[in-house]
């Protein structure tokens, strides 16, 4: 959509298939966007049964224009690695998650690629795995870059407890052999079945997390952390957590989350306003690095509904 138009103007609303879409493929199980460059994830069967590919998109072009459309498939994906559940972009690279059996079923792992390149020239594609993978960790099940930062996650990781979750933040101008390469983080206070992780987001050096089962206000209220990365676990306000201010069990809020500056958005989509899973969006506005601070932190609470 653009939203400098309304329902009734021309170029107000753009459609996008898959040029080579087919049945089950899931073309938008997940999308993001940078300029005028979108980026879609698909289970599609490239190398198999939900490998999973990504299509790219320049906005500026048409279906009928060369290099409207690009697809991108891992160089090593087999069936059922569902290549494109999570996707990030931030300028000419491009993040992807997959649930692959790299270091046991759905360990999960992250491509990370070059957009100046292609797949035939070095360096287009680099994976990542976490230090610590598991079966049935999947890392990578969301993911987030801003500049050469990384976060992925692996929300159902036995950080601190049984799928407690925890979240990886990498530097990508190192590698894996590296000192500063890999950070992980957990929360403070996490419990078994928290899925720490369902969410990321990062905005320069802030990091904000979704924990969509995490209790504090009933049974599946849902809550976010929001990480200064210049600060580690144990400088004060490095790690604030909010809750919704009527937040109740089962709204699971923190299930998506994103941030731009100061502004931070979180989905509650369970959330009961208008009806059983109607859903509500929270924004937040302010200084989130003070809430653990002396100083009386400055933050306003929106909430919106669907009209």
């Amino acid at each position: 959509y653009d939203l400098t138009k309304t329902s009734l103007d021309d170029g107000f609303e753009r459609k996008i298939t898959a040029s080579d879409g087919a049945v089950q493929d899931y073309f938008g199980i997940s999308v993001a966007i940078d300029g005028t460059t979108l980026v879609v994830g698909s289970y599609d069967d490239a190398n198999g049964d939900n490998s999973g590919s990504v299509y790219m998109y320049d906005l500026t072009k048409t279906s009928s224009d060369t290099g409207f459309e690009r697809k991108i498939t891992a160089s090593d994906t087999d069936a059922g690695d569902l290549f494109g559940r999570s996707v990030a972009i931030d300028g000419t690279t491009l993040v992807v998650g997959a649930y692959d059996d790299a270091n046991g079923e759905n360990s999960g792992s992250v491509y990370v690629y070059d957009l100046t390149k292609t797949s035939s020239d070095t360096g287009f594609e680099r994976k990542i795995i976490a230090s610590d993978p598991a079966a049935n960790y999947y890392f990578g099940w969301s993911v987030a870059i801003d500049g050469t930062t990384l976060v992925a996650s692996s929300f159902s990781s036995d950080g601190n407890a049984e799928n407690s979750g925890s979240v990886y933040v990498f530097d990508l101008t190192k590698t894996s052999a590296d000192t500063g390469f890999e950070r992980k983080i957990t929360a403070s206070d996490a419990d078994a079945g928290d899925l720490f992780g369902v969410s990321v987001a990062i905005d320069g050096n802030t990091l904000v997390v979704g924990a969509y089962r995490d209790d504090d206000n009933g049974g599946d209220s849902g809550s976010v952390y929001i990480y200064d990365l210049t600060k580690t676990s144990g400088d004060t306000g490095f790690e604030t957590k909010i809750t919704a201010s009527d937040g109740a069990a089962n709204d699971q809020f923190g299930i998506s989350v994103a941030i731009v500056g100061t502004t931070l958005v979180v989905g509650a989509y369970a959330d009961d306003d208008n009806g059983d899973y109607s859903g509500s969006v929270y924004v937040y506005n302010g200084n989130f690095g003070s809430v653990n601070s002396e100083t009386e932190p400055q933050i306003t609470e929106n909430k919106l509904t669907a009209s």
